[in-house]
């Protein structure tokens, strides 16, 4: 299965996260999360540690956040 950001470039990814992740609880955190999931290819585990979350935690709300983006 493709993912929903394959093939963009920096820009529009952050543009895509900065649109749709906006009103839902901790929205700057969660955009910065997806920013360096997405765009650095920080892992979930190393999220985690950045963001003082649980592998589980990071792995939810890019999960999350997915759902909210419209391409």
């Amino acid at each position: 299965m493709k993912h929903i950001f394959s093939g963009k470039p920096r820009y529009e990814i952050e543009s895509l996260i900065d649109t749709w992740v906006v009103g839902i609880n901790h929205a700057e955190r969660n955009r910065n999360v997806m920013k360096r999931r997405y765009i650095d290819g920080i892992t979930f585990e190393k999220l985690g540690e950045e963001f003082d979350l649980t592998d589980w935690q990071v792995k939810n709300i890019c999960y999350e956040c997915i759902k909210l983006i419209k391409v």
